[in-house]
């Protein structure tokens, strides 16, 4: 099996879309031996937010020199992104050797008729990511949930802690049309005797991750009821936050941007204390530290020093609602908007909200087998009709909204982060 063979493989296994339940993942890791049981791990779940404070705790983690493994999805220009250690990616000849394990234990099981089905392209990554950790004998692994929770691949590990960051309509036709079925399904992440850090508001998400919580004995935390001494003051593009957590007063600036990113240092913040007091002791500086220096590309990503390219890979409307109030409050507006975005969102609701501001929109796609066609999100916004344009491939979307933009004009790519992976190829990013 060569290194194009098992890539593609691997690529082949998108055309069975998402298939939410977990028999099957739990049959082939059990012919592992379980590897998702062979280190310590984080299992963070929610509908936003959840890959930053991802990224927070797996920086804070480093810092502490815990051999640190980070299991994130999607990739924005590379696929071994998603699997890393110590934040360098898995090598990709041992990504494909893994794919290759899997792939011959996966057909060797549907022979036997142990499993009556191929796995998706998320379980099957899913498993190389428990693999390489326990081969490399982690310290601890930090787990972001793919979608929902409760039947996501990533919910066969034993956590230390879960982490909900909160919980708004998205991927309704998999998870339920309604708050309190969407919230049902992250909630079923939550473990028994199982520390849960929640970051709902007060809303019916919060009452059923609590409701699930009592009944399965797991102490709960919900974090922005109990925040003590908290200040938050803006300094330029960034956000000053004070507050007390178990009796420590944390001051930092956390080095992503957007009000939504101070709630997620917030959280991590929580998440690391209670890390602290379950686990191994923490380093209040060190935490402090990863807030204010962690990187996470294609969130509120600017480009160059003059703002002039503002990448979000937001896609649905309280991801899309960040991005319009950072932009408001920082008085960048209006703006030249490219555009793409998953034939299943609320398509209408997010165009009504990010494309009034712009001055011209250019409507675009990308390679994966949901994205929209323009021609569909076009006939989605005709009351818009006459500042849009249509350019196919995101590389020409990007020239011409430079054509397009004047001196002071700032060009916001948003929609998918599946686009803010094409548009930085487009100007030339590595991931390494």
């Amino acid at each position: 099996m060569n290194s194009s063979f098992a890539f593609n493989y691997l690529e082949s296994l998108k055309k069975y879309g998402i298939i939410l339940e977990l028999d099957r993942i739990k049959t082939v890791l059990n012919e592992f031996d379980n590897p998702q049981d062979k280190f310590p791990s984080i299992l963070i779940g929610g509908t936003n937010g959840k890959g930053s404070v991802c990224a927070i705790i797996a920086e804070a983690l480093r810092n502490h020199n815990f051999k640190t493994g980070l299991y994130t999805s999607p990739h924005l220009i590379n696929l071994e992104e998603r699997i890393r250690i110590n934040n360098k990616y898995i090598p990709s000849p041992r990504l494909e050797k893994l794919i290759t394990v899997v792939y011959q234990k996966v057909n060797n099981l549907l022979y036997m008729r142990k499993i009556s089905n191929p796995l998706t392209y998320f379980e099957i990554l899913t498993i190389c990511a428990f693999l390489y950790f326990a081969q490399e004998n982690i310290d601890i692994a930090v787990l972001e949930v793919g979608l929902g929770g409760r039947l996501d691949a990533t919910n066969v590990v034993k956590p230390l802690l879960t982490v909900i960051t909160n919980v708004s309509k998205d991927h309704q036709n998999f998870l339920g049309n309604t708050l309190r079925k969407i919230a049902q399904e992250k909630a079923g992440i939550i473990k028994q005797k199982t520390p849960i850090i929640c970051g709902c508001k007060g809303d019916i998400s919060h009452q059923i991750i609590k409701n699930k919580a009592k009944e399965k004995n797991a102490p709960f935390l919900e974090v922005f009821n109990n925040l003590k001494n908290f200040k938050i003051k803006k300094k330029n593009l960034h956000y000053e936050v004070e507050l007390e957590v178990n009796k420590n007063f944390y001051c930092f600036k956390p080095s992503l941007l957007g009000l939504h990113q101070v709630e997620n240092s917030i959280i991590a913040v929580h998440a690391l204390e209670m890390l602290s007091k379950i686990w191994k002791p923490l380093n209040k500086k060190k935490i402090i530290k990863a807030v204010e220096n962690v990187s996470w590309p294609g969130r509120l990503e600017i480009i160059n020093e003059n703002l002039k390219i503002i990448l979000d890979g937001a896609h649905n409307v309280e991801g899309i609602k960040a991005i319009k109030s950072f932009l408001e409050e920082n008085n960048l507006l209006p703006y030249i908007l490219i555009f793409a975005i998953m034939k299943d969102k609320e398509i209408e609701k997010i165009t009504r909200l990010i494309f009034p501001p712009a001055k011209r929109i250019i409507l675009t796609t990308f390679p994966y087998y949901r994205a929209a066609d323009p021609e569909y999100i076009y006939e989605k916004s005709l009351l818009y009709k006459k500042k849009i344009l249509i350019e196919r491939s995101p590389s020409n979307a990007l020239k011409k909204a430079r054509e397009l933009a004047g001196q002071d004009d700032i060009i916001l790519v948003t929609g998918s982060l599946f686009l803010i992976g094409e548009i930085k190829k487009s100007l030339n990013f590595k991931s390494t």
